[in-house]
Order: C-alpha cells, then sequence, then structure tokens
C-alpha cells in the first residue's frame, strides 16, 4: 500500500496544466480548492458545492471520533462476555480487526480513486460492468443510506443511555421508560441538527478538538482505572472461554460476536461522505480513513485489556445492562465513576454529530443524482451555508422513526447495530466486489494516489469474501431462544428497505436517476442542477456522442474515427440572464495517428450556437491539450431553448475533420414530465368514452346507413369532441407559456406535451436517436423543419434519409383506425334495412379514416408552429408556408369528414353543427363554414397574434381572450343549436385579464403565478378545466343566455339538480357525471404556491 505518485505504465498521468489564462490565485474559487480537487471533480463530471475546510489531521479527527473505538469498546462489547467469555471477546476482537483491516484498506484505494461524497454507490457505478451499472449502483445508494441511518439511530439509542448510566451513578434503581428513552433521542437529534446546520461553519476546529479530546478522554479512563481497580488473572482474560449465548455450538457463539467487534471499528469510511470539503481529498482521504482506523484500533485494543483485567467477575457482568458501570464502580469512587460516564457521554456525543453529518451528505449526494423521490428538495443545497440541510432534516426524521424500535423491542440496541452493519457491509461487498472483478479481468481502474499496489487483488478478494460473511452473519439472532421481543429484526427491515427499493426503481429511478459513472465517462444523458429552484423543468441537459466525418478521405475511416465524446452542458439561470458553461473532451482514436498529430490550436474558432437556427452566442477563444477537457462559458443575452454548434478539426497537415452537430437541451423534470402526458391521455379517454355513449343515445344504430349517411351515428359527434379537447389542450400550452414572466420559458412544454406523443411509436426499422418517450425527454432541436417535427411528434423515426420508416409507421398508424372503422360500419349495416355493398363500406371507412388521420396530423403541426412563434415572436418566411399547408390539412380533415360524408340532408346536428330554419342563408352558410374550420385554426390565430407581441404582455393576454370570445361567438350566435358550447377555461382567462391588465405596471405577473405556481404542477389542473367546453358532457345548460357567467351558474344549479336525482344512472349518465365531479373538484381547490 502506498500513497505515492508512482504508477504502472497503464495508469493515465494527470496533468497539472492550467487553464488558458489561469494563474495560481483563480484556483481559489471560493470553495478553497487545490488544483488536484479542480481535476478530480473534473474527472467526476461533478460540480463543487462545498467549502474544502478539512485538512489531514481535522479529517483524522472526524473519523476518529466518530469511530471513537475505545469508548464503544467499554459500551458495545458488552454481549461478547455472554457469547464468549473474557477470552472470546479478546480474541474475536484481535481477529476481527485484522481481517476488517483489509476492508478498509479496500476502501483507502477507492476513496483515492473517485474522492466524491457519494462514497460507495459512485464506487459501484464507476468500476461495476456496464450492463448492471444502473441497477447495482441505484441498490448500494439505498443501503448505504439505510446504514448511516440506522448508525445515526443507534448512535442516539447509546447516547440516551448514557443520561440514565450517568444518573444510576447516585440512584442504581433509577430506569427511564422506553418512551422516555424516545423523547431523549429526539432530543439528541434536534441538538445534532443544530450542530449540523448553523454550526458547520466550526466544524473542522470541533472535530480538532474532538480529537484531542479523544485521545486525553483515553488516558483519562484509561489510568485510573489500571490504578484503582483489582485485576483478574491473565489465564482467565487470554484463555477463558464460555458460552451463555444459548448457543450448543461454542465457535459460532464466538463468531457472532463480529458484529460487536465491527461496530467499535465501523467508521473508516465517513469520511469519504465529505471528501468534496477535504483539501487535496484523493490523497487526504485515504490517508484519513487508513491511519484513524489503525490508531483506533491501537487505543481499542488497549483499553480492551485494561477492561478485561479490571472489569471483576463475568457472572455479574453478563447480567448487568452496562458493563461499563460496573466497571468503573470498581475504583471505589462515585464522583470517579460519574466523572468517567460524563467524558463518555460527551466523546459519544461528539461522534453522534459527525454521524449526521456523514448520513446527510451521503443522502444528499445520492440525491444529487436523483436516486430518492423528491431528490429535487433532498439535494438542495443551501447557498449561504453551502450545506444539505433539507438532507439533515430527513435523516433526522428517519432516526426519529427509529426510536421507535426500542419501545417494543428489547434487544433494540442489537437490532440498529444489526441493521447498520447490514446496510453498510453491503455496499462494500458490492462496491470492493466490482473492483476485484475488475482487476480478474484486467480492465484498467482510475490512477489511485493511495495504492494497493500487486497486493490488490488478493486484498480485494479477501475483502470480499469477508464482507459476505459478515453480511449472511448479520442476519442470525445472537441469543437463544428467540421470540418476538428478543427477535433480530434487522434482516427483515432490510429486506423490507430492499422491496421498497425496487419499487422506487421501477417507478422512479429507472427513468429519473443518472448514475455517476454518466457524468465521468460522458454517456449521451448528463444531469445538472438548475440554481433556480423554481424553474425544476430546467435540469437537464441532453447531450448525444457524435462521431466526427472525415472530410479528406486519407482521415481514419468510420471503423477508426475521431470523435467528440463528453460535452457537458451546465446550465445556470441567474437573475435575468442564462449562463450555459459547456465542457468538451475531444476523445480520439490513437490507432491510426497519435494525439502529437493533431494540434487542436486548429481546432475551429468559430464555434457557433445556435437556438433553432437563429445564432446566440460565438466561441471567442478555444484552447485545448489534447486529450484534456476545455471549459468555456457562453452568456446569450436570448435564453436558450435549444442549442446547436458545429465542431471541427484540422491536423498538422491541414486535413479537416467535421463533427456532428451538439445540442444542448433544457427539459423538465421528468416525474413533471409523466404526469403532464399522462393526465391527458387519462382525459382524452374520459372524454371519448362519455362522448361515444351520449351520442349512442341520442342517435339510433338504425339510421347509420339511412340515405347514404355514414356518420350519422355517434361517431362523427365523438371526433369532433376529441378533436375539440385537443384543441383546447393546445392552446393550454400555448397560453402556459405566453403568460410566463419571461415569454418562451414554458416553450419545452408546448413540443413535449403535444397530444401526439401519446401515440408515442418509434417504428420498427429505427436508426437515429430522435426521441426518448413521454418521460425521457425530447430534443426539438432535432426538427429543424416542421414536417420532419410533425413525423417526430406522432413516433417517427428521424425521417430524413429514412423514408421507408416513414412509410411503415403511416401504415401503422393509419391501419388500425381504418381496420376499426371497417368493421364498425360493416355490423352497423347489417341492421340497416339497405345494406351496402362491401364495397361502399370499405370506400365510406376509407374516406372517414383519411380525415381523421389529418385531424390527427394537424396537432402536431400546430405545436411545432406555435413553439416557432413563441420562441422568435415571428414566422420566418418558409414557415409561412407551413402554416398555410397546416390549414390547409385542417380544412381537408373537416371537408373529408363533413362535406363528403355527410350531405345537406343527413347532416345530424352536433356540437358544431345546426339545423337551418329553412332555405340556406348566405350568412348562415359562412357561419356554418366558419363553426367547423375556427375551432381548429384557432391555435395558430393565437400564435401570430402573441407570438408577433411578445415585448407587449398585456396585449398578449387580451389577444387570447378575444380569440376566445371569438370562438365561442360562432357558438352562441347559433341559436338553435341543441346544446352550446361552453369553455371553462376561457372563462378563466377572461376574469382574470383586467387584474393581469392592472397589475402590469407593477410587474406582478398574475397569469405567470398562477400558471407556475406549485413549480408547474397547475397545469395539470388545467388540463382537466381545458375539458370543460365540452357543455354537454361537462355542465349540462338548460338555458340560452348568451352571458357566460349566467351559463356557468345555471349550469352548475343544472348539475347540481341532476346529482341530487334519484334513479339508476346509464352507463352514458355514470360517465358523464364521473366527468362533472372530475371538473368541479379541481374548479373549485384554490391552488397555492411560489410564483415562477
Amino acid at each position: 500500500m502506498t500513497d505515492s505518485w508512482s504508477k504502472s505504465s497503464s495508469d493515465p498521468e494527470p496533468s497539472a496544466t492550467m487553464l488558458p489564462g489561469q494563474t495560481a490565485m483563480d484556483t481559489d474559487d471560493g470553495f478553497r480548492n487545490e488544483h488536484q480537487d479542480h481535476l478530480d471533480m473534473q474527472r467526476l463530471g461533478k460540480k463543487q458545492q462545498f467549502k474544502r475546510t478539512f485538512s489531514l489531521w481535522s479529517s483524522i479527527g472526524f473519523v476518529a471520533i466518530y469511530m471513537a473505538t475505545w469508548e464503544f469498546v467499554l459500551i458495545s462489547l458488552a454481549p461478547g462476555f455472554t457469547n464468549g467469555g473474557y477470552a472470546g471477546v479478546f480474541w474475536c476482537f484481535v481477529t476481527t480487526t485484522i481481517a476488517y483491516s483489509a476492508v478498509v484498506a479496500s476502501l483507502a484505494e477507492m476513496a483515492s480513486m473517485a474522492p466524491t461524497s457519494g462514497g460507495q454507490y459512485h464506487w459501484v457505478s464507476e468500476f461495476s460492468p456496464p450492463k448492471y451499472q444502473k441497477v447495482l449502483s441505484y441498490a448500494s445508494g439505498w443501503m448505504t443510506t439505510l446504514g448511516w441511518l440506522a448508525s445515526f439511530a443507534s448512535s442516539c439509542y447509546t447516547i440516551a443511555f448514557q443520561v440514565q448510566a450517568c444518573i444510576n451513578v447516585t440512584k442504581p434503581d433509577f430506569a427511564f421508560t422506553p418512551w422516555q428513552i424516545a423523547l431523549i433521542m429526539w432530543a439528541v437529534i434536534v441538538v445534532t441538527i443544530a450542530f449540523n446546520t448553523w454550526g458547520t461553519a466550526f466544524f473542522p476546529q470541533l472535530e480538532l478538538a474532538s480529537l484531542i479530546g479523544h485521545i486525553l478522554g483515553f488516558f483519562a479512563v484509561m489510568i485510573p482505572l489500571w490504578v484503582l481497580c483489582e485485576k483478574n488473572d491473565a489465564h482467565d482474560v487470554f484463555l477463558q472461554f464460555t458460552d451463555q449465548s444459548g448457543w450448543d455450538n461454542m465457535g459460532f457463539a464466538y463468531i457472532s460476536s463480529q458484529i460487536y467487534v465491527l461496530w467499535c471499528c465501523f467508521g473508516s469510511d465517513s469520511i469519504v461522505h465529505l471528501s468534496e470539503e477535504v483539501k487535496n481529498a484523493s490523497i487526504i482521504v485515504p490517508r484519513a480513513i487508513w491511519w484513524s482506523y489503525v490508531g483506533n484500533v491501537f487505543f481499542g485494543f488497549i483499553m480492551l485489556i485494561t477492561m478485561l483485567f479490571c472489569i471483576g467477575p463475568l457472572d455479574p457482568i453478563i447480567e448487568a445492562d452496562w458493563p461499563f458501570i460496573a466497571l468503573f464502580d470498581r475504583t471505589g469512587s462515585q464522583r470517579l465513576n460519574l466523572f468517567f460516564n460524563v467524558i463518555l457521554w460527551l466523546l459519544v456525543y461528539l461522534g453522534n454529530i459527525t454521524t449526521l453529518a456523514t448520513c446527510a451528505r451521503e443522502t444528499w449526494a445520492f440525491a444529487r443524482d436523483r436516486g430518492l423521490p423528491g431528490s429535487q428538495w433532498i439535494g438542495h443545497m443551501d447557498k449561504k451555508w453551502h450545506m444539505p440541510f433539507n438532507a439533515v432534516y430527513l435523516m433526522s426524521i428517519g432516526a426519529a422513526l427509529l426510536s421507535l424500535i426500542q419501545i417494543g423491542s428489547e434487544v433494540a440496541f442489537t437490532v440498529l447495530v444489526s441493521l447498520s452493519t447490514l446496510g453498510i457491509m453491503s455496499t462494500y461487498l458490492l462496491s470492493i466486489g466490482c473492483v476485484l472483478l475488475k482487476r480478474i479481468r484486467g480492465e484498467e481502474l482510475p490512477f489511485a494516489r493511495w495504492s494497493l499496489g500487486r497486493f490488490g487483488l488478493a486484498i480485494n478478494a479477501f475483502s470480499v469474501l469477508y464482507s459476505l460473511f459478515i453480511v449472511i452473519l448479520c442476519c442470525f439472532p445472537l441469543t437463544l431462544p428467540v421470540d418476538t421481543a428478543t427477535a433480530n429484526w434487522a434482516p427483515l427491515i432490510w429486506f423490507a428497505v430492499i422491496i421498497i427499493a425496487a419499487i422506487a426503481y421501477v417507478t422512479h429511478g429507472r427513468k429519473a436517476y443518472t448514475p455517476p459513472v454518466n457524468f465521468v465517462e460522458g454517456v449521451k444523458m448528463q444531469g445538472t442542477l438548475s440554481s433556480a429552484e423554481e424553474l425544476i423543468w430546467f435540469t437537464k441537459a441532453w447531450i448525444p456522442t457524435h462521431i466526427c466525418g472525415a472530410v479528406d478521405p486519407d482521415f481514419p475511416s468510420e471503423l477508426s474515427p475521431f470523435w467528440i465524446d463528453s460535452i457537458v452542458g451546465m446550465w445556470e439561470v441567474e437573475g435575468n440572464s442564462a449562463k450555459l458553461d459547456l465542457h468538451i473532451l475531444a476523445v480520439h482514436n490513437t490507432t491510426l495517428i497519435s494525439c502529437d498529430g493533431i494540434d487542436v490550436s486548429l481546432f475551429e474558432k468559430s464555434l457557433e450556437f445556435q437556438v433553432l437556427g437563429y445564432p446566440v452566442g460565438q466561441l471567442e477563444r478555444f484552447w485545448s491539450k489534447c486529450p484534456l477537457p476545455h471549459t468555456e462559458r457562453l452568456s446569450p443575452a436570448h435564453r436558450l431553448q435549444a442549442v446547436e454548434s458545429t465542431f471541427s478539426f484540422k491536423d498538422k497537415s491541414g486535413r479537416e475533420l467535421d463533427c456532428a452537430i451538439a445540442k444542448i437541451t433544457p427539459d423538465m423534470g421528468k416525474s413533471i414530465s409523466a404526469a403532464f402526458t399522462y393526465t391527458p391521455l387519462g382525459i382524452l379517454a374520459l372524454v371519448t368514452v362519455s362522448s361515444w355513449l351520449s351520442h349512442q343515445q341520442e342517435f339510433s344504430f338504425s339510421y347509420v346507413f339511412h340515405r347514404g349517411s355514414t356518420v350519422a351515428g355517434p361517431l362523427w359527434p365523438t371526433v369532433l369532441d376529441i378533436t375539440g379537447y385537443l384543441r383546447y389542450l393546445q392552446f393550454v400550452f400555448i397560453s402556459a407559456s405566453m403568460s410566463m414572466q419571461y415569454p418562451g420559458f414554458y416553450v419545452p412544454a408546448v413540443g413535449k406535451l403535444a397530444w401526439a406523443n401519446l401515440v408515442l411509436w418509434e417504428g420498427p426499422v429505427f436508426k437515429h436517436h430522435t426521441y426518448e418517450g413521454p418521460t425521457g425527454g425530447m430534443n426539438p432541436s432535432n426538427a429543424s423543419y416542421g414536417l420532419n417535427f410533425m413525423g417526430q411528434m406522432i413516433g417517427y423515426p428521424y425521417t430524413l434519409g429514412s423514408p421507408f420508416n416513414s412509410i411503415i409507421t403511416f401504415f401503422a398508424l393509419t391501419l388500425p383506425i381504418l381496420l376499426f372503422t371497417c368493421l364498425s360500419f360493416w355490423i352497423l349495416s347489417r341492421s340497416s334495412p339497405v345494406q351496402p355493398s362491401i364495397f361502399s363500406v370499405f370506400k365510406k371507412a376509407a374516406v372517414t379514416t383519411i380525415g381523421i388521420a389529418l385531424c390527427l396530423f394537424s396537432v402536431p403541426l400546430l405545436s411545432y408552429i406555435s413553439y416557432d412563434l413563441i420562441l422568435v415572436g415571428y414566422l420566418p418566411d418558409y414557415r409561412i408556408g407551413l402554416a398555410i399547408l397546416m390549414l390547409l390539412i385542417i380544412i381537408g380533415a373537416s371537408h373529408f369528414l363533413l362535406r363528403i360524408l355527410d350531405g345537406p340532408s343527413e347532416l345530424k346536428p352536433t356540437q358544431n353543427s345546426f339545423e337551418p330554419d329553412g332555405p340556406a342563408l348566405d350568412f348562415q352558410a359562412m357561419n356554418k363554414v366558419l363553426s367547423r374550420h375556427i375551432p381548429h385554426s384557432m391555435p395558430l390565430m393565437q400564435a401570430v397574434g402573441v407570438g408577433s407581441l411578445q415585448d407587449f404582455p398585456s396585449v398578449q393576454v387580451f389577444v387570447l381572450v378575444a380569440c376566445e370570445c371569438v370562438f365561442i361567438s360562432f357558438h352562441l350566435a347559433s341559436k338553435k343549436d341543441k346544446r352550446i358550447a361552453s369553455s371553462l377555461t376561457a372563462y378563466l382567462y377572461f376574469i382574470l385579464s383586467p387584474s393581469r391588465l392592472y397589475h402590469q405596471a407593477t410587474h406582478l405577473n398574475i397569469l405567470g403565478s398562477i400558471v407556475g405556481s406549485l413549480r408547474g404542477k397547475i397545469i395539470s389542473r388545467i388540463l382537466h378545466l381545458s375539458t370543460a367546453h365540452h357543455g354537454h358532457l361537462v355542465l349540462p345548460l338548460v338555458s340560452k343566455s348568451s352571458n357566460p357567467l349566467q351559463v356557468w351558474g345555471l349550469g352548475k344549479e343544472n348539475f347540481q339538480r341532476s346529482v341530487q336525482g334519484k334513479g339508476s344512472l346509464t352507463w352514458a349518465q355514470f360517465f358523464q357525471k364521473s366527468h362533472q365531479i372530475l371538473v368541479l373538484i379541481i374548479l373549485f381547490v384554490k391552488p397555492t404556491g411560489s410564483t415562477a
């Protein structure tokens, strides 16, 4: 084992070269980083968020006071006397500490390779086989969290009983009840929280003082014991084995005591979880781990011998709950006994402070990689104190809950010790096992400044076997007989946590968790944390790996290309400006050309950044040393949505190598994305079923083929209801993005949440990555042109150069609709007195399918054009053509579904049609046509009006409301409509607009507050409200008044009367009332939350 810079030829040499323009003064970035710390964090892909305040001695003090080996030798080895007697305790301590030293050495080496707060779960992620990196790392993170949480709870339990021990010095018969112990534990937790929040500024000084107290306290206790106590016989101490545990096997009773010895030696890895607070961590942390273990074991060994010689007869010790009290009594001085207990209590409590610090930082690191539900809150870092306060609070609550175990269990301390040992040793087993596997396979490991050298394989192998042995041992009961009060509940709790972790992984971690290795190796998904927490949808940067294509044919072929591997975009929002840190790592293939063969100074300096084709910035300088990374900060005036950049290399001979486009796309959080995606899906299904059943009652199937009409039944009204809902869904997305305080900031929701995402299908011939699914995030800049965007939104693959996929996907989407309509029409035609031919049925079904498909295709194109209008503020010339094409598609859909399939004599009244009083008037004919086309073209009109007025928020709101009023007027103008369509969404914005206009002068964005409240979750409520425009589905209105407020009031009264009505419900009525109840609940629940 060495901590030098010597290494094998295969180890990469870390460079000490500074970035261009960087001086020694620049290394002090406010976090007190050493230059090696910069390199380590750079390799790990982590952002420095802690201040580095720990030196070597304060780090050793941190570990030493947490381990507190000599203190816990006195406190926790009591069960060892039952299982082995004097000699059993002594030899178990000797053999266990020697065996465990291999584990500690392995941990120290891994800490040198990757000094990060994540510790074991990071090591598992980086060193395990790629296929299992994510799931094993996730499991390790949960086990580490459980182990440290149980360790903190057991420490609090020990402190609470030490309070009783101090009282028992003067009042031997006094005993706390279990609930009183729990209250004391809670008080200890509260005080420990204070030290770990507002007292963190003095942590290094506290740990150094603790180290001094740890050493002085050792001598203050040990020397008086040797002087004042009578001594046991050496033969009894070293050779007298006894077993009063109930096990018939002396060997197993002896082995089982190792758990308590390990408990005395645990904690060497505690400083690992503070690695990001230690100066020069890659060498200081492993040194602190190893030498604190050696020193603590030495002090513990001396204190163990002292206790064995001075403690007295064995039988009274076995019967005592806490043998150290009997040991101190043998001094013959009550004051000295109390003094010893106070010293012990104080040192253990100081260790308890470090326990919570370690526990909180490990949990924070795991949440930083989104390994826990609620990671956004847990992983929050207080910017003033640079401390993870929320993680401290969460772990404190968890320890308070674990404290309740001792109320119902007589062996609560044993359970907590076993649980902590089980959880932590499980992570040791996983992490060291992964390193062992890489060594066996001969794979390269990261460079370690503190290395095991040639003995690494043997030490790792022994560590894995010993860790596995301890994990199995922790599952056994420690004494016999076993009942519910004395059982070892640790395996059950451990297994329950595994089940919870598995469920969390399936529901959350599988999609949200980002393994730390992703940041190290530079794969496509790079996670960041926004400095503006309220903008939680901007927390990801999606950067794929791109292969450079050779312009010169003499350059490397496709079999050995140059490539840009890691392009990490760190998105930050500060005030009214957005900043992008672009971190480029140029990795090359050395099979054909060496690193010296490329002059990276010839890297093109015209590195341009674009947002959907519009320039927003340019890289002014570039520097790199092949293959070291380069970091450049870009601060555009425009808020970035999707960034494109083009790279090109030149070698010294002038040959050029062009790289593909790198894209960085801020994305919404995945949990919100999933909620936003599947909420419209549920509403859409409810709308469809309710509409079909409602119209099924109104129109008899016998009229389906009457006089040649194929849509006289419920089919066409249902299609109108669905497309009407989709129109309002689009309106909500567009309105939300327009009403934000910074126009365009909510734009990704328009593309991500468009209804077409609900019919995602990647196609059978999938070659290019364009879209990861409803919750996986998407890259809008992949679709630089409207038709391609439309194809992507409905689930096409990247269609450029892949027409075969487009054709297959088109038929895959339309064929089920065609088959369904053919089958439906054929079945319904059987009951018609005039049965049409098979060809007639197929023709009408095909035309209907075309109309439905055009309706559906219009939605993603709407989304695309709206996106561009919101982002840019105007329509470029070539996109005017796309807008016209979209209108033609909408008109074509209506033409196929209304004009061809419905003759004037067969047209049935629906929500968007009416029956003329007599001869058709021009005004009525025009109104009829407009009422059919306006609902589907209104989003474009809104987008054009609002997009062109982006600098005038008040006028934008007015345009939105005006468009809605126009839309409603087409329904209200038709006095013979059987049902009047009312829009609660429009009324909501109508009511809010005066307030919005009034507060514009004071810069209070009321609509932005509503849309952004609850960190965006209110949008899901507006999605529900958006279905309320189906007047015949939501609010059966009996009035024909054109007053919106009066219409709503009458509708509500009618609904209340219908709810109070008696009698059986049909399926249609059931769905109608379910829909009504849903909307009313959402309507009357007032949202609260902070302004976005």
